[in-house]
């Protein structure tokens, strides 16, 4: 600081006054009038009030913006503290909550782990009962082998059968010629002898030698009435294996009666499929056999004038020659005289139970296979 300055305040403290600024030293030691430096010394004094006057109000309003900046800092740490409360409690909560899930998790994964033990139970069950029908299904396949080598077994059995019946009948026929033979010879040596015992009556050597003759042709008569039993059995055989498969033998032909109703082409269709065809009657015999077959049934008849009205034909081409219509029969009745396929009626008389009705309707079907 300047010595004037030193000296402005010196002077102005000993007297409790402030000179004016830029007065010298000099000027205050030589200045002779004390009013005039008392009075320069208020009004610096004064000058210097509004300067502290000044810095009190400053410092006041310093001292507002502080505790308005204190109270400010106040509210702003309660706000954190509040907010770091209320974050400890959510981190708390998480906390709390994800051992919550944790446990849940964790029994979810024993649930998983109990689910799995017996997904994989079911599988090994799965995999003994696939195996299991593996089995059964080798086996089932083993018994239609078995069943179809012994179907091929039975039809190459009635095939056989088939053929011995056509040796037998070729035998039986040669037998029955054969036997008509012998007895033309035995008749022709029959006569023979009565004219040798005729005329000679007294050689009795020729009659012995006639005696031994005749017990040979007896022997041969026994033999062939043997021959003609042995056959019959066999021909019943023959008759109780075929009706072991639904046909029945007669006169070199089989029969076999159906067992559902059908329309007269159906029903030819279905005896075409067995090697077969619709029966066909030629004989009184015949007819009375086939109507022993339908018991209390219908069935069709392999007869139809389809092809032209009037005239019956057999489904093997040809004619009809003797016929057992019943009385008034056929009389092409039905809607619009389309009664053109023969039916066999059971209740009627045997010999008059034919009729014609429309092939459309349903009865039952007698196949018949000739076997000559």
């Amino acid at each position: 600081m300047s010595e004037i300055t030193l000296a402005k305040f010196s002077v102005c403290e000993d007297r409790k006054s402030i000179i004016e600024f830029g007065t010298s030293c000099e000027d205050v030691m030589t200045n002779k009038n004390s009013d005039k430096l008392h009075k320069g010394c208020k009004i610096t004094w004064n000058r210097r009030y509004r300067c502290y006057r000044v810095a009190a109000q400053f410092l006041g309003l310093l001292c507002v913006v502080l505790l308005a900046a204190i109270i400010m800092l106040y509210v702003e740490y309660k706000r954190i503290q509040t907010n770091y409360n209320y974050v400890s409690d959510e981190r708390t909560e998480y906390l709390l909550s994800n051992a919550l899930a944790t446990d849940q998790h964790l029994v979810r994964l024993n649930n998983l782990s109990l689910e799995n033990e017996q997904l994989e139970n079911n599988y090994r069950l799965i995999q003994v009962s696939y195996s299991s029908c593996v089995e059964e299904r080798d086996l089932l396949q083993n018994i239609t082998v078995n069943i179809t080598e012994g179907k091929n077994q039975l039809q190459s059995l009635i095939s056989n059968l088939v053929k011995d019946k056509d040796k037998l009948r070729i035998f039986s026929n040669n037998l029955t010629t054969e036997k008509d033979q012998s007895e033309s010879r035995y008749k022709a040596m029959a006569e023979h002898r009565d004219q040798i015992q005729y005329w000679c009556n007294n050689v009795t050597d020729e009659k012995n030698w006639l005696q031994t003759v005749n017990s040979h042709l007896s022997e041969e008569r026994d033999m062939l009435t043997k021959e003609r039993e042995k056959l019959q059995l066999e021909k019943g055989g023959l008759q109780k294996a075929l009706s072991h498969f639904g046909w029945k033998y007669f006169k070199s032909s089989t029969y076999s009666i159906s067992t559902v109703k059908m329309n007269w082409r159906v029903g030819r269709q279905h005896c075409i499929k067995s090697e077969a065809d619709l029966v066909v009657i030629n004989s009184k015999e015949e007819m009375i056999f086939v109507h022993g077959l339908i018991s209390n049934l219908g069935a069709w008849l392999g007869l139809t004038d389809t092809v032209n009205e009037g005239v019956w034909k057999w489904v093997d081409g040809k004619g009809l020659t003797t016929s057992y219509w019943m009385k008034g029969q056929p009389n092409n009745g039905g809607r619009n005289g389309t009664d053109d396929c023969g039916v066999i009626v059971f209740g009627k008389a045997v010999l008059e139970s034919w009729n014609d009705s429309q092939c459309n309707y349903l009865s039952y079907v007698i196949c018949e296979k000739s076997l000559a």
